[in-house]
């Protein structure tokens, strides 16, 4: 057994709890491997534990022990665990409005984590910098309703795998400011072609044609390949 028969291990080093036994003969020596058998530790005396180091990367380890008897008969044991040494990697795929008011935003995002260890377990989220939600179970979407507000609002999104790593802090940031410039906002306006919502008054423009306020129908960033107004 290793380390008790824990699933997972954050160590390379491990210890093996070990049985033997042989009533004709005896035993005679017992020996390891950690890369199916390519290489092996010397023999020696049986005992019944052993501290093994295991390869490095994180995933499934395999260990076998053989065991020797007098005789010269070998018989061969084996036993997996899971090293988990790094944390958790993910990204904000995309982001979307599944609900755009002047009373209410709800923010749909895309996610992707990934652990080679012990696997993805669960997320948490912070909004404009602020504290960071209870972890709750991983999901592939996250619906975040965002407090009242106007301007550039910031989502955090962290990971968490099986033995508690953390993966470093991914972004999403939004701009709310076009909601200033929609007196009376309907959301079915979210559907209509930018020209249109300038010609309703929806969104303003210079002389220039260059927009004061950004809409974004899809919520993915600030328009940036909007002309910039010029004054």
């Amino acid at each position: 057994r290793i380390n008790n028969d824990e699933p997972y291990t954050t160590s390379r080093d491990v210890t093996l709890t070990l049985t033997g036994a042989d009533a004709t003969s005896g035993l005679n020596g017992m020996r390891f491997t950690t890369d199916g058998g390519q290489t092996w530790t010397g023999w020696e005396s049986f005992a019944t534990t052993k501290t093994l180091t295991l390869p490095t990367g994180d995933g499934i380890k395999e260990v076998g022990y053989q065991l020797r008897d007098r005789a010269g008969l070998v018989a061969l044991l084996i036993d997996t665990i899971i090293l988990d040494e790094r944390p958790p990697t993910g990204a904000i795929r995309s982001a979307r409005f599944l609900d755009l008011t002047p009373n209410q935003v709800r923010l749909e995002l895309a996610l992707e984590a990934h652990d080679l260890g012990s696997g993805i377990e669960r997320l948490s989220y912070s909004i404009d910098g602020g504290a960071f939600s209870a972890p709750e179970a991983y999901s592939a979407t996250k619906v975040i309703s965002l407090p009242e507000g106007l301007g550039r609002r910031t989502v955090d999104v962290r990971f968490y795998d099986r033995v508690g790593r953390v993966s470093e802090v991914y972004r999403q940031e939004v701009n709310l400011e076009a909601v200033r410039a929609i007196q009376g906002f309907d959301p079915a306006s979210a559907l209509k072609p930018i020209h249109e919502l300038v010609q309703e008054g929806l969104l303003r423009t210079d002389k220039r044609g260059n927009f004061l306020d950004f809409y974004d129908r899809d919520l993915l960033v600030e328009r940036t390949n909007f002309p910039q107004p010029s004054f």
